[in-house]
């Protein structure tokens, strides 16, 4: 699922978080779809990334959340949803072209590395 900027935006996110968790699975929920991808690069998510974050699908092996100006806050909310394992089968991560900041980074590790069972995850991209 490839989203755009005006999806991500003021009336339309509910309608996708809707989506994400009735749909697809979010929060543990029965998914009556498999999303395997979502991108919503440069979707100028900023703060609002967190709600998504907290809407994955367990299901989602590729998120591209590249160009989205997400910081400390938003990276906290996708720390955690590593931690708590709702999106336990991520194999490909692009976080690239956000400003986040050490504590950010410090965040997401935590949240990476304490994961309930062990991440497949085999790219992360944090380029600028």
């Amino acid at each position: 699922l490839r989203c755009g900027p005006h999806v991500c935006q003021k009336a339309c996110l509910p309608v996708l978080l809707g989506f994400l968790r009735t749909k697809a699975g979010g929060t543990g929920e029965t998914s009556s779809i498999s999303l395997k991808t979502l991108n919503l690069s440069n979707c100028d998510l900023g703060e609002a990334a967190v709600a998504i974050f907290h809407h994955l699908p367990r299901c989602l092996e590729n998120l591209d959340v590249s160009g989205n100006r997400l910081r400390s806050v938003s990276v906290r909310g996708l720390g955690s949803a590593f931690s708590f394992g709702w999106i336990p089968s991520v194999l490909c991560l692009d976080l690239s072209d956000n400003p986040i900041c050490p504590s950010g980074m410090k965040a997401l590790s935590r949240g990476l590395s304490s994961s309930p069972q062990s991440l497949p995850l085999q790219s992360l991209k944090l380029a600028r």
